[in-house]
């Protein structure tokens, strides 16, 4: 399911005795991408299963999704890591291509992919994106405003397509074996059937002590993996936390 029409967020009016540089705005809410015609065709197929072993590539979202910054704007890079993180990383850069797109700032970026990944996983990601990679105009850039993660921008990247693993014969990401892991299906309005959302993750003790929402992520990625289109399946079978398991390795 995708937005048609996004709604201003409401900002929670500051207390009394709380003192403040300045009050938290309002989200900006622009236009949301809408799926193409075209799109839409090719994620209402029949899902079928793919012996051709191709590597598909997934893109991380950060805080909410893999972390939570309990203060963004005072301490961005402070965060607390998701559980079994370290775990879930291991697993992905052994069966898929990696990325990071975040909608914080690139320096706070690279500090959050500093203390989450190892000098391997590093070196391994095919691309790590900011939030200069929105197609923001100066004025919103420091703003708070809605970003989307249209999946056209990294298919239309050529240095991203080249680390395809069988770039030389032809092969390049696309609709068909792009997984994005996002909190927010808002962000994913143009391909919202290349999407794994999952609860946002704000480090309640329900979220630290309760179900291994990730081990649920990587059983239903195993399912994925060997699709021909990752949307037609996603489209007819999409992630429900509590309906998929994963063993992590010893």
């Amino acid at each position: 399911m995708f937005y048609s029409e996004a709604e201003a967020a409401v900002s929670e009016a500051p207390s009394p005795q709380r003192v403040s540089p300045r009050k938290k705005q309002p989200k900006i809410m622009l236009p949301a991408p809408l799926p193409t015609q075209e799109y839409c065709e090719l994620a209402r197929a029949e899902p079928s299963v793919s012996d051709s072993g191709e590597r598909m590539l997934v893109i991380l979202d950060l805080n909410g999704t893999l972390l939570y910054r309990p203060n963004p704007r005072r301490k961005p890079s402070e965060h607390k890591p998701r559980p079994f993180l370290g775990e879930f990383m291991e697993y992905l850069f052994r069966n898929f291509h990696v990325m990071v797109w975040s909608s914080s700032r690139p320096e706070n970026v690279a500090k959050m992919v500093e203390k989450n990944l190892d000098g391997a996983q590093k070196a391994r990601l095919i691309a790590c994106w900011g939030r200069e990679q929105f197609g923001l105009s100066a004025k919103h850039y420091d703003q708070n405003v809605q970003c989307y993660k249209n999946l056209q921008r990294v298919w239309s990247n050529e240095d991203i397509q080249k680390k395809h693993s069988d770039y030389q014969d032809g092969k390049r990401f696309d609709q068909r074996n792009t997984i994005l892991i996002d909190d927010s299906a808002l962000k994913a309005n143009a391909q919202p059937h290349n999407l794994i959302l999952i609860p946002e993750f704000t480090a309640t003790d329900e979220q630290i002590n309760g179900a291994d929402i990730l081990k649920e992520v990587a059983g239903y990625l195993e399912k994925v993996k060997v699709q021909s289109d990752v949307s037609s399946y996603m489209h007819k079978n999409p992630f429900k936390a509590g309906e998929h398991t994963y063993e992590w390795p010893g």
